[in-house]
């Protein structure tokens, strides 16, 4: 699939406005939001999480509850959609782990230029493609998956074709690797 040429062209009397829709903070992101904050003087970068974990919900999966020893939330603007409940799961192996249905709301408010997307693991990434797509908002693909050859069968199809129609959602898309950018072109996308 070409990617479509798109102009996401700021007015010339303000900076270019960056949402990102995030379903939680992921350590490995902040430098880079800090870093646009810090750097781009071109760029207002907005990041909107659904929710903010609590120390036992960010120790799933490492056997103990913890906080990040350099805050993940600090350096750049960002809004927290809502507390954390205690059934939230975070995970991206669960689509309805985290469903916040104000992400369309925040999106509209936060009047971006174009909006960075991590991909469709959770229904509120979702939303937040879907919110776009109706209300011609560009959106940009910044996942970090990485190429793996298919095995054959039915559900292997079916999820390459999902993978597909996903990535339709997009109109730009950000490789943040050599295995992340052969699965984007694995998938059609084109550089």
């Amino acid at each position: 699939m070409p990617v479509p040429s798109v102009n996401i062209v700021s007015n010339a009397h303000r900076p270019l406005r960056i949402t990102v829709a995030m379903t939680h903070p992921v350590q490995y992101y902040s430098p880079w939001f800090r870093f646009i904050n810090d750097n781009c003087p071109d760029v207002q970068l907005t990041v909107i999480y659904g929710t903010v974990p609590t120390r036992e919900q960010q120790g799933v999966g490492f056997g103990v509850s913890f906080e990040w020893d350099t805050s993940p939330l600090t350096g750049y603007e960002f809004q927290q959609l809502r507390p954390p409940r205690s059934n939230d799961y975070l995970h991206s192996d669960r689509f309805l782990g985290l469903d916040v249905k104000g992400i369309g709301s925040a999106i509209r408010d936060s009047q971006p230029d174009a909006v960075v997307v991590p991909g469709w693991y959770s229904s509120t990434l979702v939303r937040a493609l879907v919110f776009c797509r109706i209300h011609g908002i560009p959106t940009i693909y910044r996942g970090d998956t990485p190429f793996r050859p298919a095995s054959a069968g039915l559900r292997s199809m079916a999820s390459s074709a999902k993978t597909r129609v996903m990535l339709g959602l997009f109109q730009s898309f950000l490789a943040v690797g050599a295995r992340n950018r052969k699965y984007l072109e694995h998938f059609g996308v084109q550089s």
